[in-house]
């Protein structure tokens, strides 16, 4: 990460910041069950500092805060519920507080359907830039022109929210998740 820590000799060194994403596949399992002791165990394994997930599920969300946890991750943040992830959301694990959280949404009164990826800033310590994550999980595949539309406008969306953030001053940023982006297709959208 690029933001600035100490300054030596009128050197700024980075702070390192340890991100990883992970696709959990349609949520967290039950505390105990094969599963859950699998998705804890790669997790403990990578060691992140700061987990963006993919495919939390709507249902599992207690199981989520149990791991996160059970790993020593004491801020977690949910995407709410758009109206394309009823029940698959993007979720994020950090060792250090968020200082913001939103969602990446349509504005009001636009006739979209994507889903409500998750945009979160996390207080690192030791940098006076602390990082902007988002973690995607854009509409996937390339079978119908409404799928190739449906992830352009997501992530038009996401470049609005972060132009957005960076309203007030530079921020280091970190974009992970699933994109999806298995596309053929030679359509492409106009602004």
């Amino acid at each position: 990460m690029g933001g600035h820590g100490d300054r030596v000799g009128g050197v700024h060194f980075a702070v390192p910041v340890r991100v990883a994403a992970f696709n959990l596949d349609q949520g967290v399992e039950d505390p105990g069950s094969a599963e859950y002791e699998a998705t804890r165990a790669i997790l403990q394994r990578v060691n992140a500092d700061i987990v963006g997930v993919v495919e939390a599920t709507g249902t599992t969300p207690d199981n989520f805060r149990t791991l996160a946890t059970s790993l020593g991750y004491a801020n977690t943040y949910y995407s709410p519920q758009g109206p394309m992830d009823t029940t698959v959301r993007t979720a994020v694990m950090s060792r250090w507080p968020l200082t913001y959280t939103n969602a990446v949404q349509s504005p009001v009164g636009a006739k979209e359907m994507t889903r409500a990826n998750r945009i979160v800033v996390v207080d690192v310590p030791g940098t006076t830039q602390d990082p902007a994550q988002v973690v995607v999980h854009y509409k996937c595949c390339a079978n119908y022109a409404a799928d190739s539309f449906r992830r352009a406008i997501e992530i038009r969306r996401t470049g609005e929210a972060l132009q957005n953030l960076g309203k007030g001053g530079s921020r280091n940023l970190f974009v992970i998740g699933d994109f999806n982006l298995v596309n053929s297709s030679s359509l492409s959208f106009d602004r």
